[in-house]
């Protein structure tokens, strides 16, 4: 086949009738095709040229690959005629999924013309056999040694033969398919992230289309659901993202019971790394008390540290990527009707609590930490009126702690261990 093709090649180079010399630089391309979303479309690759100078009439031979699995090359136009498929055909092997071209520039008819830059030398017609989920497939030149049909991609001249130039490009094409999109999270901001080239967005929240929501962008400002985009492309392919449950605390409450503020949440998200569990006394000023790693559907956190008054908590969301989201804010408010004062404060041994109670009732005295870890714990007995309680803090490391006297109501300070 390799000799009939050659032979083929050099006669049409003869009957071309005339010989000179090339300019051998130039670009042979193919072209790439996008948004194939569909088993059975049609999709034409045309071989071009550019910058190619002929002072002759010349020729090219040479051999375009394709995967067999993804395309089946239907037909072939070629200087304007269209080519009938035939696996014993010199210049066809589609078994093998290759086409050797014989081409000879149409547009030069005399000495001195130069050929139209982008003008099509063939178009291949192939057949989308299957959709690929992700990528593309290339359509691409062959220049390795072929036995069934060519040597190489050639330039061919009526006196000069074969010529290959090293400043020659043959740049291949590819056909890219429309694949799922995902999305990237940052804050609160969901962002497409489409392949192909798009026409236009439509975000979804519970596989119900949001209104206005058209965008590359959006914004879920905190709001729980399953958000998802679908793409859609000029020629008719639409693809939707995988579902993103961008919001990880569907649920979070909270109660006042026995001195401390009980707080619970639940998730719906594995993106979430962990919470931070934050309070605030004046609404406005979050403070981390805990840290809660991921590690399930539902938690629970008691805080003991709580100081009568209006108390705020809230959640920061911390996920995988880094990104941080908050949770709805839970107010409480705490009453109580004990009081105390501490001295001395900063205290080395031994720190005395005087605690004024309204009534008799047993309580608890604890020592926390400023993360509410509690180090010490003991009872006291209160009677109506001003009690004294004494702590010894001897073995606490240097550093500020708070005292808590939890009884029906709780009340707290902090002090200074030197």
């Amino acid at each position: 086949m390799k000799r009939q093709f050659t032979q083929l090649c050099i006669a049409l180079a003869i009957l071309l009738g005339i010989s000179t010399t090339s300019k051998a630089q130039y670009t042979m391309y193919l072209d790439s095709i996008n948004n194939i979303c569909t088993v059975g479309t049609t999709v034409d690759i045309s071989m071009r040229t550019k910058n190619f100078n002929t002072i002759g009439i010349l020729s090219y031979q040479g051999t375009v690959r394709w995967d067999n699995a993804v395309l089946h090359l239907d037909t072939v136009i070629y200087s304007g005629k269209t080519i009938a498929l035939n696996e014993n055909s010199v210049l066809m092997d589609t078994a093998n999924a290759q086409f050797g071209f014989l081409w000879s520039d149409p547009s030069v008819t005399q000495l001195g013309q130069k050929a139209v830059d982008a003008s099509p030398l063939a178009t291949l017609r192939f057949k989308v056999l299957k959709v690929l989920t992700a990528g593309s497939t290339p359509v691409e030149f062959d220049t390795t040694v072929n036995a069934d049909i060519s040597t190489s991609i050639a330039i061919y001249d009526a006196v000069q033969g074969a010529l290959t130039a090293s400043n020659t490009a043959h740049i291949g094409g590819i056909v890219g398919f429309v694949t799922t999109p995902t999305v990237s999270k940052t804050g609160t901001l969901l962002t497409a992230k489409p392949s192909g080239t798009p026409s236009s967005y439509q975000w979804n929240l519970n596989g119900n289309a949001i209104s206005g929501a058209t965008s590359i962008s959006y914004d879920y400002g905190n709001v729980a659901g399953s958000y998802s985009v679908t793409v859609n492309y000029s020629n008719g392919c639409t693809a939707t993202s995988a579902p993103l449950l961008p919001l990880a605390v569907t649920s979070f409450n909270g109660f006042y019971k026995s001195g401390a503020s009980q707080l619970t949440w639940a998730t719906v998200n594995s993106n979430a790394v962990y919470f931070n569990v934050q309070r605030s006394v004046n609404g406005k000023d979050f403070v981390t008390l805990k840290q809660v790693s991921y590690s399930g559907n539902s938690y629970s956190f008691s805080d003991v540290t709580s100081a009568a008054g209006k108390v705020s908590y809230r959640l920061q969301i911390v996920d995988k990527d880094g990104s941080i989201s908050y949770s709805n804010v839970v107010s409480l408010t705490l009453s109580s009707a004990t009081s105390f004062a501490i001295f001395p404060n900063p205290v080395r041994n031994i720190l005395s609590l005087q605690v004024q109670n309204s009534k008799s009732e047993s309580v608890t005295v604890q020592v926390v930490d400023l993360l509410g870890k509690v180090l010490r714990q003991e009872q006291a007995q209160l009677t109506a009126g001003l009690n004294n309680v004494s702590l010894n803090v001897t073995t606490l490391a240097k550093g500020n702690y708070v005292v808590v006297v939890r009884g029906e109501g709780v009340q707290q300070q902090q002090f200074i261990k030197y």
